[in-house]
């Protein structure tokens, strides 16, 4: 992979990683943005320390961050596919974790109505 060059997953590695993870979800970037990240459903545990931290809008990015760190399988946390791409799109954790779809994957939508 060249510096900046965008991730991509073949459709045997998704089912590979669906099959550990009982469930997952590809998210990608805009055409001008082209990450990549697929995660799985977030335990109870991680939940609680999420919606912990996201209460504190001054901690709501880092807390995001977090989130998105934990359940990334791929790229996962440490190698340089997530070093090259958190390096060249820093935001997306944070763009990623506010978006609707990743709301209700990970179940935050109903937390975050107040329901």
């Amino acid at each position: 992979m060249s510096k900046y060059e965008p991730l991509e997953i073949t459709d045997e590695k998704l089912a590979e990683l669906d099959s550990l993870h009982d469930d997952v979800h590809v998210f990608r970037g805009r055409p001008k943005s082209p990450w990549l990240c697929v995660v799985r459903r977030p335990t109870f545990a991680e939940t609680q320390a999420y919606k912990a931290m996201a209460n504190d809008p001054a901690k709501k990015p880092l807390a995001n961050v977090k989130l998105v760190t934990a359940i990334s399988v791929f790229p996962v946390n440490g190698t340089p596919e997530w070093k090259t791409q958190f390096d060249r799109w820093s935001f997306f954790p944070d763009g990623l974790s506010d978006t609707e779809d990743f709301k209700d994957f990970v179940g935050l939508s109903i937390a975050d109505s107040g329901k």
